[in-house]
């Protein structure tokens, strides 16, 4: 039993990113009261860093989840990332049902953690439940969420039975908060707007808005990955923002992040950042008021990955091309050649 909520984060199914000691340090430092735990499959020689951060513990898992029914769904989407970012709930779901944890906080690793001292006492007086940042009608993030009622995440698995069918966690999580009244939106920085599609908590009673994606999109990119040809720059926007960066303003006191609603007059705490680029060191940089701050502050727009594509995109995108085309060839031939075979065998038989 932990005697101040703990922050579970779970990584299964691939080595741990190279950033992610970069994030917990961060993290725990800025909460050093608070017991983080990691549950993770990764062999044990990666997990080494651990040793520098004393409020870090190791929960160690084999791989036996391959009669889960998060992979037994038609419905997900195709690929690893897709499944593991969803079988991280039926691992949770494991954990908690080992071990007497009343209440906890998950993070994804790709965000920074300002310190949220008293937040569950706040998330409290609001009900018994599962509070995730929501920036769309039908999907909830879950970048940082808290949760007082375990059984909230065996439902979240019944949403990828062939009733529901999730698609990923964001509709799982999406449909939960449609259909469940013990599953509350947390506040965005677009919270004004969205109060007006679906219930959302008062960032007052939270005492802070928590960043599904956008702020950091806006801050520091997209991930590189999804911006295949071209460098990665900051400003991006999120279909789901709606509100104009333009005129409200991102500030930092070097240890955390303000958002300042100029015709409200409003000064609201960020509580999380998701780094969506992936690019912590730099993020870290922005927030205690690197070059990048002050360049972002100003409007200048700069690149935050993959600056070689400004003058290899285009060949890139050519290479990617000629191996597709090989790839196809190599399948037709394939195919072609299990088909003749398999004729001839049943014209011997």
């Amino acid at each position: 039993m932990y005697s101040i909520t703990p922050v579970i984060y779970v990584w299964i199914g691939t080595s741990l990113p190279r950033w992610c000691k970069e994030s917990l340090k961060f993290s725990s430092y800025n909460n050093p009261k608070r017991k983080f735990i990691l549950i993770s499959d990764s062999e044990k020689s990666r997990l080494d860093f651990a040793k520098d951060l004393i409020n870090l513990e190791i929960i160690s898992i084999r791989n036996g989840y391959n009669k889960s029914i998060i992979f037994q769904s038609k419905s997900l989407f195709k690929g690893k990332f897709w499944k593991f970012t969803s079988l991280r709930f039926e691992v949770l779901n494991n954990f908690l049902m080992g071990n007497n944890i009343k209440s906890f906080f998950h993070a994804e690793f790709d965000n920074l953690l300002f310190n949220f001292d008293g937040l569950e006492k706040k998330l409290d007086k609001v009900g018994n439940g599962f509070f995730v940042p929501r920036d769309n009608l039908d999907r909830g993030i879950g970048s940082f969420i808290y949760c007082n009622n375990k059984t909230c995440i065996e439902e979240i698995l019944k949403k990828y039975l062939s009733t529901n069918n999730a698609r990923n966690d964001m509709e799982a999580l999406g449909l939960c908060l449609k259909e469940k009244n013990n599953f509350f939106s947390l506040p965005t920085e677009s919270f004004h707007q969205n109060s007006e599609n679906w219930n959302i908590l008062n960032p007052v009673d939270c005492g802070g808005i928590f960043d599904a994606a956008a702020i950091g999109q806006y801050c520091l990119g997209i991930d590189p990955n999804n911006n295949r040809y071209k460098p990665t720059y900051n400003f991006f926007k999120n279909e789901n923002l709606l509100i104009d960066f333009e005129s409200e303003i991102i500030t930092s006191n070097k240890k955390e992040l303000y958002i300042n609603y100029i015709a409200n007059n409003e000064r609201i705490k960020i509580y999380n950042l998701h780094v969506h680029s992936k690019n912590i060191k730099l993020a870290i940089s922005f927030i205690r008021k690197g070059p990048l701050y002050y360049s972002f502050s100003s409007k200048k727009r700069k690149i935050i990955a993959h600056h070689h594509k400004i003058y290899f995109g285009s060949f890139i995108k050519l290479y990617d091309l000629i191996v597709l085309i090989i790839k196809r060839i190599i399948k037709r031939i394939i195919k072609t050649f299990l088909y003749e075979i398999t004729k001839i065998y049943k014209i011997k038989n």
